[in-house]
């Protein structure tokens, strides 16, 4: 089943993910059509809960920034109301990872924080689409497996998953740009951690196996997938994407 909340940006490490996001979140307004998941942890609470009402009032006029953190009670209530994907994914995590112990809880904390993520999107008040980078879609441990039918497992995980109402697949066919990119970043994700240029673009290949076969996978289910060249001007993605899901 579709929720037309969730719009997913997903992508193989360096195409541009988070530019992307930053950037569509620059150019939103509370007049907006849609939301992101930065303006949903920092909306404004009404007033009837008062002590969360003067907090955020307070916040303001110091202007403090808002947390980036989202209260584990709303990924508690995603794993009651989707308990299958749960087991799923921890019973996965701990087969694939059984020898890599800190691997292992290191993806469940991200997974979690997921879980989190959308059900915070789910709980919003506003039935309009909330942007989401790098979501339940965008799963690391799937591109680490190696002793498992991948399009078996990928295929079962989302046939779990909430699925998305659209999906922003991000990627640039040549893999020397995203190599650059990442050499030049200035902060290493953990998978490229001490990884020569070889490991990389190996690492990148497995990404876009996986995205082809996710995204293959999702259409089939009837969910709009919307492919962007990531070597296309941040500008022309973003007009794009508004155009195609009639926001503003």
């Amino acid at each position: 089943m579709l929720n037309n909340k969730v719009i997913e940006i997903i992508g193989p490490p360096g195409v541009g993910k988070t530019t992307l996001y930053n950037y569509l979140c620059k150019t939103w307004s509370p007049l907006c059509n849609w939301t992101h998941l930065n303006a949903l942890q920092t909306q404004k609470p009404e007033i009837s809960d008062f002590n969360k009402w003067v907090f955020y009032k307070l916040k303001r006029i110091f202007k403090r920034k808002g947390t980036s953190t989202i209260p584990v009670e709303f990924g508690m209530r995603f794993i009651r109301e989707h308990s299958e994907l749960a087991n799923f994914c921890w019973e996965y995590l701990a087969d694939v990872y059984r020898d890599d112990i800190d691997k292992r809880f290191r993806l469940a904390y991200f997974l979690f924080s997921d879980f989190s993520k959308y059900q915070m999107i789910f709980e919003n008040k506003y039935e309009m689409p909330c942007f989401l980078n790098e979501g339940l879609m965008q799963k690391s441990f799937f591109v680490d497996d190696e002793e498992y039918n991948l399009n078996a497992q990928i295929k079962q995980y989302i046939s779990l998953i909430p699925l998305p109402y659209a999906v922003i697949s991000i990627d640039i066919k040549n893999i020397d740009v995203i190599v650059e990119r990442i050499l030049n970043r200035k902060k290493v994700i953990a998978s490229h951690f001490e990884k020569t240029d070889v490991d990389i673009r190996e690492n990148i290949s497995k990404w876009q196996a996986t995205f082809t076969s996710i995204t293959e996978q999702v259409q089939s289910k009837g969910v709009r997938v919307y492919k962007l060249d990531g070597e296309k001007p941040i500008q022309e993605n973003v007009s794009y994407i508004k155009k195609e899901l009639h926001i503003a």
